[in-house]
C-alpha cells in the first residue's frame, strides 16, 4: 500500500501541496496501524508517532497519532537542535535513543518543558525526512516515541528509515507542485 501511495504521488502531473501532505499523513496511519507487528508496541504504554516539517528555523508538526492527551492537544513546535526532533534534524541523520530521560540535552527547555515528558518519552526514534532534491536541507524528521524504555533500537527501526524515505521523496519540493487550491506554483526546486 505504502508504494502504490508513494508512486501515486510522484506521478500525479501537478499535485497539490495539501494532497501531498494528506498523503503522508496516511502513510503515518499505517506505520500506526502496525505498531505491535512492527514494534511490539502494547495498550499498557504511552506511544507517540509524527511527522515535523521544516518551517523556518523550527520544525512544526504535520500530524501526530498517540494514545494519550486530548484530542485538540496541539504538538509542539520544535527549534532546530532543540530536543531529540531538532537535534536529528540539525546532525542531518537519526537519533535512536533507548532512554531520553536520562540526557537532559533531548529535554525541552523553557516553554517547551513538559513535567510528564520524563515518563512518556523514554525509548524515542527521531529519523530525518531527506529532501530527495540534489544539496538541499531536510523535509522534516519522522518521529516514534515510547513510554517503555529501550522500545527503539538499530536493530528494529528500518521500518522508519523506510517510511522517511518515502516522505521524502513525496514531501520534497518539485517544480510541477501547486501550494495552494488557489494555483500558486512552487517553482522553487
Amino acid at each position: 500500500m505504502a508504494a502504490r501511495a508513494v508512486e501515486s504521488a510522484l506521478l500525479t502531473v501537478a499535485p497539490v501541496r495539501a494532497g501531498l501532505e494528506a498523503i503522508a499523513k496516511e502513510l503515518l496511519e499505517t506505520l500506526v496501524d502496525k505498531r505491535a507487528q512492527l514494534f511490539g508496541i502494547g495498550d499498557e504504554e504511552a506511544w507517540n508517532f509524527a511527522i515535523y516539517l521544516r518551517d523556518g528555523g523550527q520544525l512544526s508538526c504535520l500530524c501526530h497519532r498517540r494514545n494519550f492527551g486530548q484530542p485538540g492537544d496541539v504538538a509542539r513546535a520544535w527549534p532546530i537542535g532543540a530536543g531529540h526532533v531538532g537535534l536529528a534534524y540539525q546532525r542531518e541523520g537519526e537519533l535512536v535513543n533507548d532512554d531520553v530521560a536520562t540526557e537532559e540535552v533531548f529535554q525541552g527547555k523553557g516553554d517547551l518543558y513538559r513535567d510528564y515528558d520524563k515518563n512518556r518519552y523514554r525509548g524515542t526514534a527521531s529519523i530525518c525526512i531527506p529532501d530527495v532534491n540534489e544539496g538541499r536541507q531536510a523535509v522534516g524528521v519522522l518521529v516514534a516515541t515510547s513510554s517503555r524504555v529501550g522500545r527503539y533500537t538499530q536493530a528494529n527501526v528500518q521500518p522508519l528509515r523506510d517510511l522517511a524515505q518515502s516522505m521524502g521523496a513525496i514531501l520534497s519540493p518539485r517544480p510541477n507542485v501547486i501550494e495552494s487550491s488557489s494555483g500558486e506554483r512552487n517553482d522553487e526546486a
